[in-house]
């Protein structure tokens, strides 16, 4: 019976385990977050809510000369601002997908490249707050 309890404890807390790569404290406004992964990737497209930036498909390895028909494999990028106020989390998963006759199949998150990929709109973030005019934040109202 204490088996049983202890099954059922370790599938309910492996089931709280989320993949990705979260950045904490990010003090910046969305715009500035679309802007560096529009900088960084592209966006292929954005929620609504313009909560959720996707990047449109990328190579898996930067430097594979392979040419995107011809590539078997790829990955794009989820970004999601989870907060709803300043200071934002933003949470990033890469996924990849495989060609498998003709059609792209999503087969993971790769976590290496999701903390890759946060560390870079990180970097991003921070590079574009040395380029910012103080003008440009100003609001007389």
């Amino acid at each position: 019976m204490k088996r049983i309890g202890w099954v059922l404890i370790s599938l309910l807390l492996s089931g709280c385990v989320t993949s990705g790569y979260y950045l904490d404290d990010v003090n910046r406004n969305m715009q500035d977050i679309r802007t560096s992964v529009q900088n960084l990737y592209g966006i292929q497209s954005v929620s609504d809510n313009e909560r959720v930036v996707l990047t449109p498909p990328l190579k898996a390895d930067p430097n594979d000369p392979t040419p995107p028909k011809l590539m078997k494999k790829r990955v794009y990028a989820r970004i999601v601002i989870v907060n709803d106020q300043r200071p934002y989390r933003i949470w990033v998963q890469v996924y990849q997908e495989r060609k498998v006759g003709g059609e792209w199949v999503e087969l993971d998150i790769d976590e290496r490249l999701s903390e890759e990929f946060a560390r870079e709109i990180h970097r991003e973030l921070i590079d574009s707050r040395d380029k910012r005019n103080v003008i440009d934040d100003f609001r007389a109202f």
